[in-house]
């Protein structure tokens, strides 16, 4: 930092202690995630047993082995670009001709719409019913087993659902960082 001779005293102690403080935010993010990722390259008698906190504990990929062997795991992921995609397609088909008509202050009932509109983007069903929902659908506790431990499995299953997210998000930081446009009616 050559330009730090520039600034006062006050300056130099705001920026070093917002480099502290977001040194100390940073650690406490990325701590859970170095966590989880012991935990599942550990053997589940050391996850059970709370020896894990750091480092792995007599490393063993088995939990990845369970968990990218499972049928149930790559069919959740094939329905997830399905939903991804034809979620997105459909709601767009809905979306975008909803919102050029809403713009128009020429439509009949036009406050009516967007309050309406407004109403059910605000309220929702909540976790608690989306919860009761995966529970009767017996899609809840369904990976206690004998010979992995759940929080191994788990774990495991975090850590492979977030690698691809991670891989996409720098490439949208990357090219969708300036918004999107307004404007362009004609």
């Amino acid at each position: 930092m050559t330009t730090m001779n520039l600034y006062s005293h006050g300056d130099r102690t705001f920026v070093w202690l917002n480099m502290f403080l977001i040194g100390v935010f940073t650690i406490s993010i990325l701590y859970p995630f170095i966590y989880i990722v012991a935990i599942s390259l550990s053997t589940g008698f050391e996850a059970r047993a709370g020896n894990v906190e750091l480092t792995p504990v007599e490393l063993t990929f088995a939990a990845y082995e369970h968990v990218l062997a499972a049928p149930k795991f790559w069919m959740s992921y094939l329905n997830t670009f399905i939903y991804t995609i034809g979620g997105t397609l459909m709601s767009l088909a809905f979306i975008i001709p909803g919102a050029y008509a809403l713009s128009r202050p020429q439509l009949f009932g036009r406050r009516f719409w967007n309050l309406l509109v407004a109403f059910t983007m605000w309220f929702n069903a909540g976790l608690i019913p989306f919860f009761l929902n995966m529970r009767d659908q017996e899609f809840s506790d369904t990976l206690v087993t004998q010979s992995y431990s759940v929080e191994t499995v788990t774990a495991a299953i975090i850590v492979c659902s977030i690698i691809p997210v991670l891989m996409v998000y720098s490439f949208l930081q990357k090219y969708f960082n300036k918004g999107i446009p307004l404007g362009g009616k004609e």
